[in-house]
């Protein structure tokens, strides 16, 4: 990246940690260094009002790329709200896991000055789109689409139908279903026992939650497929939650429609294979 034109970053840390204001203090301090105008996002210019910078709205950013600093939810807030995806957003961990996260507190500086330099290297992932009764009522989910049980009905049986493209897949009678993107695979799926997706596929896993049937077992399809669930009349209401951070009601007799959303959006990496390094190190 030509540092020659001046750069405007947009900062984005979580709220109420004082790890990720931390980081965030010496993120300014380097980018300063380097003849970058910063911004913090407005949500969070409270916290950092100590610190002399401009602020910009997620919503329509008019900065070059984004620094995320706190945890996974984090990321899926920012990106809930980023009004273009085009957008190249550099992680850094401080929160409890931040699996997805790249950099790791002790070496931002350092990985700051890889990217200003063009040391780095793009890696975009899909998105899915979710149509509750044929109306958009969420963004479009990173990790995963869940619908379940809850509240009050908690002890009661989800009665689901799942289809591909129109075409019955199963039926599920049990306390949900999650539909997940190679990225969200490595979540609430994989401890729901579905599978790992390697990020280069591109195709979606759906993983039944608890299922009565003991032959019904997670399904991994081509990103194109169209996904409908139907809740059953005979079902109670449900909850649909996107990443674990917008949640919906869900009636029975509704549709649930989860497809690819086409507009990808870019992390920046510095390291091929850190998948694999962070499910040995995290998770294995």
């Amino acid at each position: 990246m030509d540092v020659r034109v001046m750069l405007r970053a947009g900062l984005v840390i979580k709220k109420g940690s004082s790890k990720a204001k931390e980081v965030a203090e010496e993120v300014i301090r380097c980018l300063k260094e380097n003849n970058v105008e910063i911004y913090i996002e407005e949500d969070v210019a409270t916290e950092l009002s100590s610190l002399v910078c401009k602020v910009f709205s997620l919503r329509e950013p008019n900065v070059d790329f984004l620094v995320v600093i706190g945890g996974d939810g984090t990321l899926f807030r920012a990106l809930h709200k980023l009004g273009n995806p085009d957008i190249p957003i550099l992680t850094v961990r401080a929160g409890r896991r931040g699996f997805i996260l790249d950099v790791d507190p002790y070496e931002v500086s350092e990985r700051l000055r890889d990217f200003l330099k063009g040391r780095y290297f793009i890696k975009e992932y899909f998105r899915l789109k979710v149509l509750i009764n044929g109306f958009e009522k969420t963004p479009s989910a990173v990790n995963d689409v869940v619908l379940m049980t809850t509240g009050i009905y908690r002890t009661k049986i989800g009665r689901l139908i799942i289809m591909r493209n129109h075409y019955s897949v199963y039926n599920i009678d049990g306390d949900g279903v999650i539909v997940a993107t190679p990225l969200g695979s490595t979540a609430y799926s994989l401890a729901a026992g579905g599978p790992v997706l390697d990020h280069d596929l591109d195709a979606i896993v759906v993983t039944p939650l608890a299922p009565i049937q003991l032959g019904i077992r997670p399904i991994v399809l081509p990103s194109n497929a169209e996904i409908h669930i139907k809740v059953r009349s005979d079902s109670p209401p449900l909850l649909l939650s996107i990443d674990g951070q917008v949640n919906v009601e869900v009636m029975p007799d509704s549709i649930v429609k989860v497809f690819k959303d086409e507009r990808r959006f870019k992390l920046v990496r510095f390291k091929a294979g850190w998948l694999y390094e962070r499910l040995t190190s995290r998770i294995m």
